[in-house]
């Protein structure tokens, strides 16, 4: 069974997102900020991050940076959902070892499933 990391501050998505992905099979795990998110890296060493961007305390950018501080060897994918959809955000996150961007305005259930098993396959 392949392990998830949800990273979202906004409850009702993260419990949504959640519950799809455990009736699809996976073991999830939510953290509501970056830094919650980096504790539950080192102890539950997901297979896949799925990681939102504005967040209070330390957000997806710091978490990103830190992250590949903390953990240069034998990474997670890291899959971006997020509402910001300019450039240069994008290219930030692709810098930073992002394999994946999506727009959560666009995201669909199956649609949600669909990218966390092509990068956990």
């Amino acid at each position: 069974m392949s392990k998830v990391l949800l990273v979202e501050d906004e409850q009702v998505l993260s419990s949504a997102f959640k519950l799809v992905l455990e009736k699809a099979g996976y073991k999830v795990k939510t953290a509501s900020d970056g830094m919650q998110a980096l504790e539950l890296t080192t102890a539950f060493k997901p297979d896949l991050i799925l990681l939102d961007l504005l967040m209070p305390v330390m957000d997806g950018f710091e978490f990103l940076r830190k992250f590949n501080i903390q953990t240069p060897k034998s990474r997670p994918v890291i899959v971006v959902l997020s509402n910001l959809q300019d450039d240069k955000n994008i290219k930030m996150t692709k810098d930073l070892g992002v394999q994946e961007y999506i727009v959560k305005s666009e995201l669909t259930p199956s649609s949600l499933v669909a990218i966390v098993r092509q990068h956990t396959a």
